[in-house]
């Protein structure tokens, strides 16, 4: 799943449960038989072990649980990018969860000097009488 990019992998940021939902998925599929007895009584904590152990990814946010994408639950959320491991902005997590975009940069506002509603500019000109 994860080398053919198929769900929950599409994303770049992933938990252990949406990892089990797709595997019970691939065993109850009938036209694959042979995803019944590969899968065979994976759980959370070895498909947790596996993403630390094995694949050597780290949990985002820090390690606290967060709610991103469409499940209401707060899980620990697994990534294999240095990037969103570091990353601490819920916003830009969710942001990537809805869009797909592929790094985690965070969009730098560049403000303009701009007159107030009526057309003044701050501070006093030198002509101006008092």
């Amino acid at each position: 799943m994860y080398e053919m990019e198929k769900i929950p992998f599409d994303r770049r940021i992933f938990n252990a449960e949406s990892v089990l939902q797709q595997i019970r998925l691939l065993q109850s599929d009938i036209s694959q038989p042979h995803y019944r007895n590969m899968f065979k009584g994976m759980e959370v904590p070895q498909i947790t072990a596996f993403f630390r152990d094995r694949m050597g990814w780290g949990k985002c946010h820090g390690g606290k649980t967060c709610q991103l994408g469409s499940d209401p639950v707060r899980r620990n959320q697994w990534s294999p990018d240095d990037e969103w491991i570091e990353c601490t902005d819920l916003s830009l997590m969710r942001e990537h969860m809805k869009s797909g975009n592929p790094f985690p940069k965070q969009n730098v506002i560049k403000f303009k000097e701009k007159n107030d509603d009526q057309n003044r500019t701050n501070g006093v000109d030198d002509d101006t009488p008092f």
